[in-house]
């Protein structure tokens, strides 16, 4: 008796893991929030606190900080009349030329590129994952 109770508390609990795990096309989620860099590739972002993205929903534009600040602009693609897609591409349009740390410069290099190869999106609870064509994913987490 006992390992069928614990077998049913494992299926839900698995069950439920899975539920939550379901990936988000919500646009509205990435608008609302303020975006702070993880991981490029999964590699750990070096100074993640520093790090920004935000997305504003009226203009079609985007910002961020990384050794410098940016901007540029991003578009989505919806499949059929309501429906939400992850489809999303996003173009730098210019940034400060500040210098930092070397390591850093070539991080941000890295960041940018996959910035405009971003193809398409994820939410997963309090990430956002913006994907590349070839497998490239930068992970940024929802700022507190």
């Amino acid at each position: 008796m006992r390992l069928i109770s614990l077998l049913a508390f494992s299926l839900l609990i698995t069950g439920c893991t899975m539920m939550q795990s379901k990936p988000s096309f919500d646009f509205k989620q990435v608008t609302s929030a303020t975006w702070q860099l993880e991981s490029i590739n999964d590699k750990p972002a070096m100074e993640p606190t520093r790090s920004r993205l935000v997305f504003d929903a009226g203009t079609g534009r985007l910002s961020g900080r990384s050794c410098n600040s940016f901007f540029g602009s991003y578009d989505r693609e919806k499949t059929g009349a309501d429906q939400e897609s992850g489809m999303l591409t996003i173009k730098i349009g210019g940034t400060t030329r500040m210098a930092c740390k070397s390591n850093l410069m070539q991080e941000e290099q890295k960041l940018f590129t996959q910035l405009e190869h971003t193809r398409r999106f994820e939410i997963r609870g309090n990430k956002l994952y913006l994907f590349g064509n070839d497998g490239e994913v930068l992970i940024y987490s929802k700022k507190k």
